[in-house]
C-alpha cells in the first residue's frame, strides 16, 4: 500500500454511501432528461415531416401496399395491449395508434415521411439491434476471460 493513500477499505461508509447516492441521483436525472427530450423531439416532430405525393410515391413505392397491412396490424396492437392498459385506467400510448400528424400533412395536401406504424417498426429495430450488441459484448467478454 502506498503510503498516505487511503484505500476504499478505510474510507468511512457515509462518504461511500453519499458518493454512490450522487451517482444515482445523476443517472437518474439524466435518465428523466432523455426521456422527455424524446418525446418532446421524437415521434411528433418525425410524423409531421411531410412531402409531396408524388415524392412519396417515388421515395416510398411500397407505401400504398403495406398500408392495408399496417391498419390490421395496428388493429392487432390495439386489441393485444388494451387489456393491459384498462385495468390500471392510465395507460400508455402506443406507438403504431393513429395520429394527429396524418391530418396535419393530408390538410396541407401531402403525406407524411414516416408513417407512425414505420415508426414503430424502426423503434422494434432499434431495440432488436441493441439487445444483439448487449449479447455479443457480453460473449465477447466470457470467451475473452475463459
Amino acid at each position: 500500500m502506498a503510503e498516505g493513500r487511503t484505500t476504499l477499505e478505510y474510507t468511512p461508509t457515509w462518504v461511500v454511501a453519499l458518493v454512490c447516492g450522487v451517482i444515482v441521483i445523476i443517472s437518474l436525472a439524466v435518465e428523466r432528461f432523455l426521456h422527455y427530450i424524446g418525446k418532446a423531439l421524437f415521434q411528433g416532430m418525425i410524423a409531421k415531416i411531410c412531402i409531396s405525393e408524388e415524392l412519396a410515391s417515388k421515395w416510398l413505392p411500397c407505401d400504398k401496399k403495406e398500408h392495408k397491412a399496417a391498419t390490421k396490424s395496428t388493429a392487432h396492437f390495439e386489441s393485444f395491449f388494451s387489456s393491459f392498459t384498462s385495468h390500471h385506467g392510465a395507460g400508455r400510448r402506443l406507438l403504431a395508434e393513429s395520429s394527429a400528424s396524418n391530418d396535419y400533412c393530408a390538410g396541407k395536401g401531402k403525406v407524411s415521411l414516416l408513417s407512425i406504424t414505420a415508426l414503430h417498426h424502426l423503434h422494434i429495430f432499434i431495440f432488436v439491434l441493441a439487445v444483439v450488441h448487449v449479447t455479443f459484448c457480453a460473449l465477447t467478454i466470457l470467451f475473452g476471460g475463459s
